[in-house]
């Protein structure tokens, strides 16, 4: 999971449920990751080209619940694409 890196093949949500279920998997071996965690992880795992977005998040004293996480994101993909 820490090696996981966002392709933008099947789309940010598709990504971030994916990483969500490894998640799943791991506290099913009894290693249970917050989900503080894997919102850092999955914010490292995105590219480049969101680093702003990945800057502005860092910067927040509030961090985002995994379906605020979903939202900022698809909504940053969505600009992105819309970039190109």
């Amino acid at each position: 999971m820490l090696t996981t890196k966002y392709d933008g093949a099947s789309g940010v949500r598709e990504h971030i449920m994916t990483m969500n279920d490894m998640a799943a998997k791991l506290e099913g071996m009894c290693i249970e990751i917050s989900e503080g965690l894997l919102i850092d992880f999955i914010m490292n795992s995105l590219p480049v080209e969101y680093g702003p977005f990945r800057i502005n998040y860092n910067t927040r004293t509030e961090k985002w619940t995994m379906s605020e996480l979903i939202h900022m994101c698809v909504q940053e993909e969505e600009h992105l694409m819309g970039m190109f």
